[in-house]
């Protein structure tokens, strides 16, 4: 079982769920089909997504990373990704 992938908005607050599937969502940030916040409209410049189990599958798949997605390392629990 996956937990649910959200990007919180560094402007408004706002937690966004680019899809309802997890792996569909990391799949939207990582390819940059998802970058604008729904509820303010802001374009991030840069999302910090963390190094998750199935963030590392989809890049080992092939997936190519858009420029503006920073991976970061994390220890014990996960944190949430962030639009910046």
């Amino acid at each position: 079982m996956y937990m649910k992938f959200t990007v919180k908005c560094y402007h408004c607050g706002h937690k966004n769920r680019p899809n309802p599937s997890p792996k569909v969502g990391i799949l939207n940030v990582l390819t940059g089909e998802f970058d604008t916040c729904r509820k303010c409209k802001t374009k991030f410049k840069h999302i910090i997504a963390p190094k998750r189990p199935l963030v590392m599958e989809c890049i080992s798949n092939g997936i190519s990373i858009k420029d503006n997605v920073i991976l970061k390392e994390y220890k014990n629990q996960v944190p949430k990704s962030l639009g910046i």
